[in-house]
């Protein structure tokens, strides 16, 4: 590849376009996902979605080594189990297990900072579509729970994107010392780690409620485009 040459992009190129019926203005890169701009936003959400996973599966891990030695028999238990439940029955098999207090604040903590990385997560992933805002920011738009003409609004900066995943990393990190703890307690081993240090605790991502009907309204127009 020459020093000036670009990596083909599918998106612009116009072969595509007219086999699709359409072209490059009106259609894909009219989309901010597919911008130079929008680019990174991507990258960072596929980051993010994929260090919850190990996150949530160190989460499970951590629980298995509380109920069963097996891994077959503690993968049994989690399969019909969602996280928040994990979490939940994880906490008090832990206060039945005779851990140290410190254990069990950990646990706690732990958990908190998993629920704050799952929304965070979930909240990006479930998102509909993204919108530029400005030069240093987006808006991911998804479905209201609220009535008809709703919608749930986020601007995030790239800033943001960076910290929840650091946050998710953070948190997978954490979780994983505690489970390794644990296996080695569970093997007999008369030399336990220490247990993981504190971190700051991630932040929820910010949403507000958007009601399209008003907003319609605010522009002399219908709701159903009337």
């Amino acid at each position: 590849m020459e020093e000036n040459d670009q990596p083909y992009n599918i998106f612009r190129d116009q072969k595509f376009w007219d086999a699709l019926g359409g072209t490059e203005e009106d259609d894909a890169l009219a989309d901010f996902r597919e911008t130079d701009a929008g680019a990174p936003y991507m990258w960072m959400l596929g980051r993010i979605i994929l260090d919850f996973n190990y996150a949530e599966h160190q989460l499970k891990a951590l629980f298995w080594g509380y109920f069963s030695d097996s891994f077959e028999a503690g993968h049994a238990l989690t399969t019909a189990l969602g996280s928040t439940t994990v979490t939940a029955i994880l906490r008090d098999a832990v206060k039945r297990s005779g851990e140290p207090q410190e254990v069990l604040k950990r646990i706690d903590f732990a958990g908190q900072a998993f629920d704050i990385c799952r929304a965070n997560r979930n909240a990006l992933a479930h998102s509909m579509t993204v919108e530029r805002y400005d030069d240093d920011s987006s808006v991911w738009i998804r479905a209201s729970r609220k009535l008809d003409y709703h919608q749930t609004q986020m601007k995030i900066t790239l800033k943001d994107m960076f910290r929840v995943s650091r946050e998710v990393a953070e948190t997978a990190r954490f979780i994983l010392a505690l489970q390794m703890r644990r296996n080695m307690l569970i093997r007999g081993s008369n030399v336990l780690p220490d247990l993981p240090d504190y971190y700051e605790k991630p932040t929820r991502l910010i949403s507000k409620d958007i009601n399209l009907a008003n907003e319609a309204k605010k522009l002399g127009l219908h709701p159903s485009g009337e």
